[in-house]
């Protein structure tokens, strides 16, 4: 099952496009929020819970991909 979940995490940070991540790491940058407050990350970045926390989950990859 553990496995199961980190496959569906890299399946998912790969639909995560560079501009979703760019929101994300604007509202992180800005200061605006605690980054576990989905709900006011969601507002200010226009993201979708969902990629929020796959965002989240797979912080590092992403950023290594997108270059943050």
């Amino acid at each position: 099952m553990n496995n199961n979940n980190k496959e569906n995490n890299k399946e998912n940070n790969m639909t995560i496009t560079q501009e979703q991540f760019d929101a994300y790491v604007e509202v992180q940058e800005s200061g605006v929020t605690n980054m576990f407050n989905v709900a006011v990350v969601s507002d200010y970045s226009g993201l979708s819970r969902q990629d929020i926390m796959t965002i989240m989950s797979n912080y590092s990859v992403l950023q290594e991909k997108y270059g943050h």
